[in-house]
């Protein structure tokens, strides 16, 4: 969890698509701080829309997949 910290929002996005646990630990309750920082870390990143989660507005920025 430590390693968690010091890693970009890009970086987050990975770990909840390997298991369940890890999706439910990093998308629910006290991960939440864990996205914030990893967000205002990365450079000229316009700021997250009121309506997306932390985790789902990474997705829609770092993932490579259509989201309509």
């Amino acid at each position: 969890i430590q390693i968690l910290l010091f890693q970009g929002s890009g970086d987050l996005v990975s770990p909840t698509r390997t298991c369940h646990a890890l999706w439910s630990f990093l998308t629910h309750g006290d991960a939440f701080s864990l996205w914030t920082n990893a967000r205002k870390s990365v450079p000229d990143l316009p700021e997250k829309p009121g309506f997306l989660s932390e985790s789902a507005y990474a997705e829609l920025v770092f993932l490579c997949h259509c989201h309509v």
